[in-house]
């Protein structure tokens, strides 16, 4: 394996793996850490086989339609090829945003995707650089970015959660502890305080690592694109 992709495989592996580490310590201050290893273990244990949340539910929130080969020919084609090149088990399924801004986003995993494309982006760029933007989305797809991040995001949420029950807790004893009753540990307020930044911060060097790994992958897929496709004319509408 060449060097630098084996070195982001382990520096997300590294960076999930102190994530899942706070939320084990975060999350066992308050329930013990036997109890709070089997949750995390089984959390990630059913992120690993969950299907996510529907993509339908997300299209029709961004009123995405789906184009098909007639309305953009050029398009679809591109994404096809880059999914061939990618090894992809099925080609993406195109969808078309009607937002001015210019996005682009994936959605699934490798045997089932799509990727978005916003009105914005599709009259700003020639095809030449769709096919960038599009081959850096099937780089997501390939690495299954998304279950990842998707992980991480799941683990972020239950530290905030955890640090939010733990600080009403201490805030309803502190009567307790200020009358010497209750003793706590000076430690556990500075974790249950600074553990969410924590893993936000850890989670935005995460989206780093696999942006940049999506960048290097998808430069890679889309080297020496296909001519006849890319230098056709843009079509002014959809």
């Amino acid at each position: 394996m060449p060097r630098h992709p084996f070195l982001n495989i382990a520096q997300s592996v590294l960076l999930l793996a102190g994530m899942a580490g706070i939320g084990w310590v975060v999350i066992g201050a308050l329930v013990g850490p036997d109890l709070a290893l089997a949750i995390v273990a089984g959390s990630v244990g059913g992120l690993l086989f969950a299907p996510g949340m529907p993509k339908g539910m997300l299209l029709r929130a961004y009123g995405a339609r789906r184009l098909t080969g007639r309305e953009f020919p050029d398009g679809v084609a591109i994404l096809s090829d880059l999914a061939r090149r990618a090894g992809l088990p099925r080609v993406p399924e195109l969808y078309y945003i009607p937002s001015r801004i210019p996005n682009a986003f994936a959605m699934g995993r490798p045997e089932d995707s799509v990727v978005c494309v916003s009105d914005g982006l599709l009259r700003l760029m020639n095809r030449r650089e769709l096919a960038g933007v599009l081959a850096h989305e099937v780089a997501h797809i390939a690495n299954r970015d998304l279950w990842i991040m998707g992980l991480a995001d799941a683990m972020s949420r239950a530290v905030s959660l955890a640090s939010w029950v733990g600080q009403l807790i201490l805030l309803l004893n502190l009567p307790l502890v200020l009358a010497g009753a209750a003793h706590v540990p000076w430690e556990v307020p500075l974790l249950l305080i600074f553990s969410p930044t924590i893993m936000a911060l850890l989670q935005l060097a995460l989206s780093r690592t696999r942006e940049y790994d999506a960048d290097r992958g998808g430069a890679s897929t889309a080297e020496n694109p296909p001519v006849g496709i890319l230098t056709r004319r843009k079509r002014d509408t959809l």
